[in-house]
């Protein structure tokens, strides 16, 4: 009737008495991606994109 089975409901309802609604929430969304570019890489890449390659389209610039 929900679309879960029952041994994850049992385990919403473990998660709920322990934390409350805080319990329920998704953690995955708050952690971030191990596959995220750090902010020094994505910085560089802008500078050399603006500095050495204005006017070329991001396909051109990704295949180089």
């Amino acid at each position: 009737m929900l679309g879960v089975c029952d041994r994850t409901f049992r385990r919403y309802i473990n998660r709920y008495q322990e934390d409350g609604l805080d319990g329920l929430r998704d953690k995955r969304l708050e952690q971030a991606s191990h596959r995220q570019a750090l902010l020094d890489e994505m910085i560089a890449m802008t500078e050399a994109y603006r500095a050495r390659h204005k006017g070329w389209y991001v396909k051109h610039y990704y295949s180089w």
